[in-house]
């Protein structure tokens, strides 16, 4: 507790350049600073150096404008179009051993730089992410499945999200 008045002493004694201040001992052994000590109390006048300043700058005002304006630019849908490519919607796709691409169509290309990644949801869980506008499946199960992709930022926000398609696998089973 003692030490949370320290603080609120020192701003007040930055906001009260002029006033004097002292340090004495309470009836509990506690260390106190104020400036009026109690009467009947041994106190000691503390020397208080001027509080360190720093001009100011001119230009402040327009580099936090500045900083403002970048944070702001980002448009609400940062890619004019997101979607599946390949396999096309309804589409059946071959593939025995359950191993095929699935391609996006993305533009302007990923903004990998700004921490952009691509994010397969296929049945309606995460398969997984890239940074290429594709992806390599393995081993999926034969029959129908809806696949969309999403967009997710630096911290796994999704930003933009493909429409859902769904296309057929087919297998052969003996």
């Amino acid at each position: 507790m003692r030490l949370t008045f320290i603080p609120l002493l020192l701003l007040a004694l930055t906001a009260s350049a002029h006033a004097d201040v002292y340090r004495w001992t309470d009836a509990e052994g506690n260390v106190v600073f104020g400036d009026n000590p109690p009467e009947g109390v041994q106190a000691e006048r503390i020397q208080l150096r001027q509080p360190m300043t720093t001009p100011a700058m001119p230009q402040a005002r327009e580099i936090l404008e500045r900083g403002r304006e970048t944070r702001d630019e980002t448009p609400a849908t940062p890619y004019e179009r997101l979607r599946i490519a390949s396999p096309g919607d309804d589409e059946p796709v071959r593939a025995n051993d359950g191993n095929f691409t699935i391609s996006v169509e993305i533009h302007p290309e990923l903004r990998t730089q700004s921490g952009h990644r691509l994010r397969l949801i296929m049945d309606g869980s995460p398969v997984g992410t890239s940074d290429r506008p594709h992806f390599e499946m393995r081993n999926v199960d034969r029959g129908t499945h809806r696949i969309r992709v999403q967009v997710l930022d630096r911290e796994e926000r999704v930003i933009q999200e493909s429409d859902s398609i769904q296309f057929h696998l087919l297998r052969h089973h003996i």
